[in-house]
């Protein structure tokens, strides 16, 4: 075996070229909206080098010096993390509403433990799209997928070598075959769970270590270089072609699912590291080489750290465009990873005296990601409520009435807007969630439908009703429209598809209620809305059926959100807005779709929102309305029961 010595540029050069895809991608540009693939490139990355690193010791030394190695990780990563986490959770704090600080909690936790990914994929089984997309902790599942990586990897190769000694002089023989066979089975669990748990897929550390096994094969072949490197000048065109399909694959242009994505990234990134480390010359190793992108690609893991976080916080405060948001993430984001680089981490990687020092370096490296977890998060965040309200009867309010703790805005944030129902891969009737004697109902569509779910349970349940779901957050009705988000498309295309091919033709509900949040996110312009719009309904009629078109509701402007509006107002009446314009598209073209069809009804909820139009009370008899600018609560959402069984009655949508 061999492993480099040397330092090769070019690799931070790919490096640099990894971390801007994400975020570009992350900043919501449709045209990269494959830049996550820029992660996938780092996996690959990370196998390759720590393995040579170990290869390097068993070269030197026959042994792998365990303290070495988890020492320099630990000095490596944990500094910057943790001053990342520690920072985010304090800025989250004071930008986030009263309650989501501390409902986030449990991901900052997650972070410090490096087990982020394995809690995104629990959390994703509900609202993927509010309660992880907009977490300001998301992208730490990748680092928890490395961190659980560099932990793992020196003792199973460990364990590998020693028992390839046993059977061969040559040990490595035996431990590229194993390799290999784990990094087959690991892409096939990937593809398995693709279809029916993706969230699943995607978060997975054993579901991704395909990538971190397909660098590390790399480096446990280095004969494969010497004999690339024999094909002469045509080496640097696979470099180029590697190069220039990275790219494509982090635009629209390809149209693969991201495991699938996933795995050509990985042969892509293979080739071109191949490439690049047999013949070191050529345009691709020259623009990998050159100077910003090598010294980008040093501060790239500081990048990764603060650029998400960034996102969250200047959409919480401000709307930029998707360019805008990119450009002034890239900034803040690199500069925060520089300042970082040269106060925190450097010292501390080129410590001399910490070096001789390993295990004391471990230890309290251990102790800082424990320490944070359950005493710093908990201190700055606070501890999330799973106290339920107890909704009373809706009232009027009147007069001035003071602000105070009988808002219980902690269990308000905590309660958000209800929880969504789906049957993927389940039977039809787990979609049922109220079974009456009368008329069938049901309700679809994305949050918006989603919050409304208390109020039709329970006028369902008063009515004996039959209540049914096909509801996503971030998921619009109509079939083919999607919210930006590449993880919350995943998500609504396979819900959406199996709804309209085998839920709702198993159901046969009798009226179909169709809610859409007016969505800013969606790259579709009218006249193909319009289109889908109307072939969607097309595929929904059936004889007999109702199709009741909700227009979009209501919302109050984004700053002050209402929860943190009222928890520093002096009376409730200070928080009063008058609701935010919004476009009168879909309503002319859902008045036109009723007027062309007579099973397609047109219905307006503004009035269950906000009953004193067209000014807007923050609190209605008692209950808080609002868990966002967008959501009324599900405290409040279940006191409408009466309210929408007079509105469904005056306009005949059940006769």
């Amino acid at each position: 075996m061999a492993a480099a010595d040397s330092y090769r540029p070019h690799l931070d050069g790919l490096r640099s070229v990894a971390v801007y895809g994400v975020v570009l991608f992350h900043a919501g540009l449709v045209t990269v909206s494959g830049g996550f693939i820029g992660v996938d490139l780092f996996f690959v990355l990370s196998g390759y080098l720590v393995t040579q690193t170990l290869v390097r010791d068993v070269n030197e030394l026959g042994a792998i010096r365990f303290g070495r190695f988890y020492s320099r990780r630990s000095r490596r990563l944990l500094p910057a993390s943790a001053l990342a986490l520690v920072v985010t959770a304090v800025l989250y704090k004071s930008a986030a509403a009263p309650g989501q600080a501390a409902d986030a909690m449990r991901s900052f936790q997650a972070s410090f433990l490096y087990v982020a990914n394995w809690y995104f994929i629990k959390q994703s089984s509900g609202y993927f799209g509010a309660a992880v997309a907009q977490n300001p902790l998301l992208h730490f599942w990748s680092l928890a997928v490395e961190e659980q990586f560099y932990v793992v990897w020196p003792l199973l190769l460990a364990g590998l070598f020693a028992l390839g000694r046993r059977s061969t002089r040559r040990p490595v023989l035996l431990v590229r075959p194993i390799i290999l066979v784990g990094a087959v089975a690991s892409l096939g669990w990937a593809l398995a769970l693709q279809t029916h748990q993706p969230d699943r897929a995607y978060f997975g550390t054993d579901t991704r270590a395909y990538q971190l096994l397909g660098g590390a094969l790399l480096a446990l072949t280095p004969g494969l270089a010497i004999r690339v490197r024999r094909l002469g000048n045509s080496v640097r065109w696979v470099g180029v072609a590697a190069l220039l399909g990275l790219v494509v694959l982090a635009t629209q242009a390809v149209t693969l699912g991201p495991i699938a994505r996933g795995a050509v990234t990985t042969i892509a990134a293979l080739a071109l590291i191949l490439a690049l480390d047999a013949v070191p010359s050529g345009p691709v190793h020259r623009l990998l080489s050159s100077e910003p992108l090598v010294f980008l690609g040093k501060i790239s893991y500081g990048t990764y750290l603060w650029h998400w976080p960034v996102i969250v916080l200047l959409v919480t405060v401000s709307h930029p465009s998707p360019l805008l948001l990119a450009f002034v993430t890239a900034m803040v984001a690199s500069g925060l990873a520089a300042l970082s680089a040269q106060l925190l981490e450097l010292p501390v990687r080129r410590s001399l005296r910490l070096d001789r020092h390993r295990f004391a370096v471990i230890g309290v490296g251990l102790a800082v990601s424990l320490i944070g977890a359950l005493l710093v998060a908990p201190a700055i965040l606070g501890r999330p409520s799973s106290t339920s309200i107890t909704a009373p009867v809706m009232r009027p309010n009147k007069g001035l009435t003071p602000t105070g703790n009988w808002l219980h805005l902690e269990q308000v944030a905590a309660e958000r807007f209800g929880t969504a129902v789906h049957c993927f891969d389940a039977s039809p009737s787990k979609c049922t969630v109220v079974k009456g004697g009368g008329k069938h109902i049901l309700l679809m569509g994305d949050s918006n439908a989603q919050m409304l779910i208390p109020a039709f349970t329970a006028y369902a349940k008063a009515h004996d009703l039959t209540l049914s779901l096909a509801v996503s957050g971030g998921c619009p009705w109509q079939r083919h429209v999607y919210a930006v988000s590449e993880s919350v498309r995943r998500s609504c295309q396979r819900f959406k598809e199996d709804d309209y091919k085998r839920v709702i033709p198993a159901l046969k509900p009798d009226v179909m209620v169709l809610v859409n949040v007016e969505r800013q996110d969606t790259p579709y312009p009218m006249d193909t809305l319009t289109r889908v719009t109307e072939s969607s309904l097309a595929q929904l009629k059936a004889p007999g059926r109702k199709l009741v078109l909700v227009e979009p509701i209501v919302v109050s402007s984004r700053d002050p959100q209402p929860l943190d509006c009222l928890a520093k107002a002096k009376f409730v009446e200070d928080c009063r807005y008058v609701p935010a314009r919004t476009s009168p598209d879909v309503r002319h073209l859902y008045a036109r779709e009723a007027e062309k069809h007579h099973d397609v009804r047109v219905a307006n909820f503004d009035r269950l929102v906000c009953p004193f139009l067209p000014i807007c009370d923050p609190v209605v008899g008692g209950v808080v309305v609002r868990w966002d600018f967008q959501h009324i609560n599900a405290g409040y959402s279940a006191t409408l029961g009466d309210e929408l069984a007079a509105y469904f009655d005056q306009a005949g949508f059940l006769r």
